[in-house]
């Protein structure tokens, strides 16, 4: 292999990784949030990273695999 195309390969690989993670992070808020969504959130409008504050303002009343979850997130 050329030494541009690894390089480019790499490169494509390491933008690739922080919207995985992303994806992880959020699939595993999503699974450890649920019932603490629909117990303090549930009337929240979607979109614009709403719920996602919605949840950390009720950080208190979340339950501990959530808060979890949510310190895990970037952005905190």
């Amino acid at each position: 292999m050329s030494r541009k195309l690894i390089l480019a390969t790499l490169l494509l690989a390491a933008a690739a990784l922080p919207a995985a993670a992303q994806q992880q992070g959020q699939r595993a808020l999503m699974q450890a949030c649920s019932a603490d969504y629909r117990s303090h959130c549930a009337n929240t409008p979607r979109g614009e990273g709403r719920i996602l504050a919605c949840l950390r303002q009720n950080a208190a009343q979340l339950s501990q695999p959530c808060r979890d979850a949510l310190s895990r997130l970037p952005g905190r």
